[in-house]
């Protein structure tokens, strides 16, 4: 098994709390709460939930964009620091993210070369005929060509906007790509170019990814394992293979059960309600106000992320119990 590059224990992160207008506080907000997680070198772990469940401050979190407000983030095995511009430059040139709108995370006033060249120059020292050099090599890694150097962003079409963020995450060659939301904004023939683009990537460069959408059909295509998040917390972390097989918490078979199957009648599980917002969480399991599943003793516990002996972890306490009602 894959070496891990980026882990994650016991990392929470809150906002809010403190005093904004004369007599007042902002409400607390617990965006995550104790999320355990590792990426394997040349590997993907896909990460899916609803919007607002936490996807994108995890990933700020771990990309050093965020600072948490409980737990670690281990690098190599090795606790991240990242206080003094040389330790953050160290960091960043092995972890790298792509944003999900590219026009806006690409500057509008700068042709792509110079986006492409910059994280070289300020990461790498690398001189001017390297920096040219690394542009046009990863360009064509990414399929694009020295005429798109040239251009502005909003010279490009959407897909080679996304194509040029995934080149100025790979020129300094990071151990890891963040890929948040990175093909949401795009439609579906062109996400499946992406899509392959970034296999051909990882197979080629042995880069491992983080790779979040709220989409389990497109996080299936390209992971390796996938965790499933609610409302800031995993509730259940397996292999492809195994959480499509045999899913176990109650949110992830609804998400599943929302997956379009060719041939087959699409039946999603009903849930009630709406998410809960993160500054009320309900008390106990946070899914319990719309689980199909959920006794008395689910509004009074907080079940923990475990896994037992013959299967994967599930923040559930009635995993191995959580067939959906009726025909669904």
């Amino acid at each position: 098994m894959s070496e891990v590059v980026l882990e994650a224990r016991g990392i929470c992160r809150r906002f809010g709390g403190e005093r904004r207008l004369p007599g007042g506080r902002a409400p607390r907000v617990r965006a995550l709460e104790d999320v355990s997680l590792g990426i394997r070198a040349g590997c993907t772990l896909g990460l899916v939930g609803e919007s607002g469940c936490g996807k994108t401050t995890l990933a700020r979190v771990l990309t050093g964009l965020l600072a948490p407000s409980a737990g670690r983030i281990l690098l190599d095995g090795r606790d991240v620091d990242l206080r003094g511009s040389a330790a953050r430059r160290a960091f960043h040139r092995r972890v790298q993210m792509v944003f999900q709108h590219p026009t806006s995370s690409l500057n509008p006033r700068k042709r792509v070369r110079t986006l492409i060249e910059g994280p070289l120059q300020a990461l790498t020292g690398a001189g001017p005929r390297e920096r040219r050099r690394k542009a046009d090599e990863t360009l064509a890694a990414v399929g694009l060509t020295p005429e798109h150097a040239a251009r502005f962003p909003h010279q490009l079409s959407g897909g080679e906007a996304q194509r040029v963020a995934i080149a100025r995450a790979l020129a300094v060659d990071p151990a890891l790509v963040v890929l948040d939301e990175a093909v949401s904004s795009l439609d579906v023939t062109v996400q499946a170019q992406v899509l392959g683009l970034l296999a051909q990537i990882q197979r080629a460069r042995g880069v491992a990814y983080l790779f979040i959408a709220h989409d389990l059909a497109v996080v299936e295509a390209l992971s390796d394992e996938i965790a499933v998040m609610y409302l800031g917390r995993v509730v259940e972390h397996g292999s492809r293979e195994t959480l499509f097989a045999r899913p176990r918490h109650p949110y992830t078979r609804v998400l599943l059960s929302a997956v379009p199957v060719p041939g087959e009648r699409c039946t999603p599980i009903a849930i009630r309600g709406e998410p809960p917002g993160a500054a009320h969480p309900p008390p106990g399991c946070a899914f319990h106000p719309r689980c199909y599943r959920a006794e008395a003793v689910c509004r009074e516990r907080v079940p923990p992320l475990v896994a037992d002996r013959v299967d994967h972890p599930t923040a559930c306490l009635f995993a191995d119990d959580s067939e959906p009602p009726g025909d669904a």
